[in-house]
């Protein structure tokens, strides 16, 4: 049995009570308990495992003004799985539970106790009650202010004119169409009093097929054609056995509506060509043709000799000039030479050697391009080309 946090959770998300297919019938020997049928669901979720019901049958669907009817029936340990469940419901024998009223069952569910006092939370709308239990009020047909009686002759929709018959469990639609004046079996417009649908048998040999004709069958065979007289090739009478004779019938219709237009022929043959006519006078001069199309372009005349080569144009700006490369390193100092003894002091030396220049510096970036110089003069034209051949005319 579930009970805690989670019942408060399917209050508050206003679970859902839904009625299945109705309510099946209790098995005999015959009581007063029935079978119903119902779906448990929070939104999407469908619960398992063992719940306690409540049931609570009610006047009307409305509950401000629907009054409680007999008892209420409690139901514990209701197995629940995927949110359907099957319980056994009986509120007894007295007689004004089912009367003939329409009734409404109410679903709660247990959510715990308060001060020892049990409490259950209504589970979603209330749900009409269908015929079936309604057997139970068979019971008092013996009292005759306890015989209940058809409302409403219709079973189910579009059953006007339909005979009912009964399938051991209620009132369904049978195959027999009743309009007032002409009887269908399997036929829902008879064309005549008695018109069916099928095939027709006597002790289960059929005797005449559903287009009518008279195929046999039974112990006798069909006797020979009576005396009978054609007038006018539709009307028909035939001789009594008495001697006399009856009266004519036409056995020609009524003349039927127009049928739908027929498909077109297929063309006939071309007929043969009459003989040519005489000429005709020579017509007006038709107006004037359009203008014809542009001919093609003639082929390019073969190029001229190259002219002489102009003069050239002035050298343009010098470029800025670069940034300077960065120092090379220093060059490498001369070893010392040797002390020599102290002597006399000697006339000056010579300047020694000049040591080896240092590496040269990386050269420094190229300076961008100077503007260009203004354009030479034109050279002088070549010699024209050879006359191209000249296009089709338009």
């Amino acid at each position: 049995m579930h009970t805690g946090d989670w019942w408060k959770a399917m209050i508050a998300g206003l679970m859902v009570f839904t009625a299945w297919a109705g309510i099946s019938s209790a098995a005999v020997p015959m009581g007063t308990a029935f079978v119903y049928e119902g779906r448990l669901a929070e939104a999407t979720v469908l619960p398992d495992g063992l719940y306690d019901l409540r049931f609570t049958l009610y006047d009307d669907p409305d509950p401000k003004i629907g009054l409680q009817v007999g008892g209420s029936v409690d139901v514990n340990d209701v197995e629940v799985a995927n949110g359907a469940f099957t319980a056994v419901l009986d509120f007894g024998d007295d007689p004004n539970v089912f009367d003939g009223q329409a009734r409404w069952l109410e679903v709660a569910m247990w959510i715990g106790k308060t001060k020892g006092v049990s409490n259950y939370a209504t589970m979603g709308p209330r749900q009409e009650i269908r015929p079936v239990p309604y057997a139970l009020y068979a019971k008092n047909a013996g009292r005759a202010d306890r015989v209940a009686f058809e409302d409403d002759p219709q079973v189910g929709a579009n059953t006007v004119n339909f005979l009912a018959k009964w399938d051991g469990f209620a009132l369904v639609t049978s195959s027999i169409f009743d309009d007032g004046t002409r009887v269908g079996i399997g036929t829902t417009t008879p064309a005549a009093r008695l018109d069916v649908a099928g095939d027709i048998a006597v002790n289960g040999t059929v005797i005449v097929n559903s287009q009518g004709q008279w195929v046999g069958g039974g112990t006798g065979s069909p006797g020979g054609v009576p005396a009978h007289e054609w007038k006018w090739g539709t009307l028909l009478r035939f001789q009594n056995p008495d001697g006399t004779w009856g009266d004519f019938a036409d056995l020609q219709g009524s003349q039927g509506s127009k049928g739908d237009k027929g498909d077109t022929g297929s063309t006939g043959p071309v007929g043969p060509s009459g003989p040519q006519g005489a000429k005709g006078d020579t017509g007006a001069t038709g107006p004037a043709g359009p203008q014809g199309l542009t001919g093609a372009q003639g082929l390019q005349g073969l190029k001229g000799d190259k002219g002489d080569t102009g003069a050239t144009g002035p050298a343009g700006p010098a470029g800025p000039q670069g940034l300077t490369g960065p120092q090379g390193p220093k060059g490498d100092t001369g070893s010392t030479g040797p002390v020599g003894p102290s002597g006399p002091q000697g006339a000056k030396g010579d300047t020694g050697a000049t040591g080896p220049a240092g590496p040269q510096g990386l050269t420094g970036a190229q300076g961008p391009q100077g503007s260009k110089g203004d354009i030479g003069d034109t050279g002088a034209t070549g010699p024209a080309g050879p006359q191209g051949a000249t296009g089709v005319q338009g």
